[in-house]
């Protein structure tokens, strides 16, 4: 029929049986759905359509899932006199979604969250006013329960496009920095800040340096414990790092720096210190191909000291510290070979370092059963150092 119709051989897209299995898959999760859907009214005839709708609309926006008592504040239950009914239609909930840790409530099967969204989120408007009541409540608990406003707040922010919003959630306090600064959200925290540059909004690596600087100033003029004022320099001078704020990130360390010293020169303070002037310093060189020397010896000194501070401590929570600062040690080391040596070091012996350090550190986190991300981070490692070797040789060093 296609070729009467006057259709080419490219233009014939050839039809393809979908395999059994996914068929099957298929089917069921229709019919799944249509069960899903029947136990829905069933529900809204016996607890109320709105009651609902609204509960599960917003546990099918939200990022982690809610608790039973935030569902209850948002819906207003208790001022409303519905508290009969919800204990209820809490049970029920419980009954047929996942409680999760935290008592979190949330969709495990994809076919009931697939009728919910069809039957309560048709359309963009339907999402946007279930999302807008995540963003309200949680910006009313970010000073009590921060660390549940961090898991939800931001991203319905993003999901609706309040950017200014977002970058005040952001900048709020560095409690949130705590909370999103993580191997787990990290990614997430850098999109946040880059996101709102694109629609034109006022926001960006630069504001996010400009927010965090005058926090910990605030914080400093109000007399935080030091101990706490130091943590937060750390986590603020990694995140700007990150970002790409060197000059700002390198400033702060330099003061937590002098912080550690004050109180008390503990090896722990200075070797974490150490730790992330190896870190920034790295990134910071690495923004041009022709890496600074200067940075790159400091990098490297101030990596050597964590790693040697830290192999003195036997604590378990030392070990994956020690196995950072092997890893920092062997890129800029690595570097080194490939300038052909620097400061009191040798290209052959900052080889024979860099090769030592990245070893070690493989078999550190082998030994502590590290994660696959972990064990990634460390054939990285190699593989540069593979390569600045190869660049050295080049080179004739």
């Amino acid at each position: 029929a296609l070729a009467e119709a006057g259709c080419s051989p490219d233009q014939i897209i050839p039809l393809r049986r979908m395999p059994d299995q996914d068929f099957k898959y298929f089917r069921l999760v229709l019919m799944q759905e249509t069960l899903y859907a029947k136990m829905l009214e069933g529900w809204e005839a016996r607890w109320g359509a709105e009651m609902v709708r609204d509960s599960l609309s917003l546990l099918c926006t939200s990022r982690r899932g809610l608790t039973p008592e935030e569902l209850m504040d948002m819906l207003q239950i208790e001022s409303r006199g519905l508290m009969r009914p919800w204990m209820e239609f809490s049970q029920a909930l419980r009954a047929d979604l996942a409680v999760r840790s935290e008592g979190l409530i949330g969709f495990v099967y994809s076919a009931f969250r697939l009728a919910v969204e069809r039957r309560y989120l048709r359309n963009d408007s339907d999402r946007r006013r279930a999302q807008l009541r995540i963003v309200e409540y949680f910006e009313s608990k970010r000073d009590s329960n921060v660390k549940r406003a961090a898991d939800e707040l931001p991203f319905a922010l993003e999901s609706i496009g309040e950017w200014s919003r977002l970058r005040n959630c952001l900048s709020s306090s560095l409690d949130m920095l705590h909370q999103l600064y993580n191997d787990k959200n990290k990614a997430d925290l850098l999109r946040f800040w880059r996101k709102g540059v694109q629609f034109g909004d006022a926001s960006g690596y630069a504001e996010a340096s400009r927010c965090y600087l005058s926090n910990l100033q605030q914080l400093e003029e109000e007399g935080m414990a030091p101990e706490m004022l130091w943590q937060s320099s750390l986590i603020t001078a990694r995140f700007l790092g990150d970002a790409g704020q060197f000059k700002d990130a390198e400033r702060i360390l330099s003061k937590a720096r002098e912080m550690a010293k004050e109180l008390g020169g503990g090896d722990r303070f200075l070797a974490e210190v150490s730790l992330r002037c190896a870190e920034v310093l790295n990134k910071w060189a690495a923004t041009t191909n022709e890496y600074s020397m200067d940075m790159m010896i400091s990098a490297a000194s101030h990596a050597k000291e964590a790693a040697d501070v830290y192999a003195y401590m036997p604590d378990a929570d030392s070990n994956e510290d020690y196995a950072q600062a092997l890893y920092w040690m062997g890129l800029n080391f690595a570097t080194l070979v490939r300038l052909g040596g620097g400061g009191i070091w040798t290209a052959s012996r900052s080889m024979q370092i860099a090769e030592q350090a990245l070893s070690r550190c493989g078999a550190v986190r082998e030994r502590n059963g590290g994660s696959t991300m972990k064990m990634a981070e460390v054939y990285f490692g190699q593989g540069v150092f593979a390569f600045c070797k190869a660049e050295a040789v080049h080179a004739g060093s």
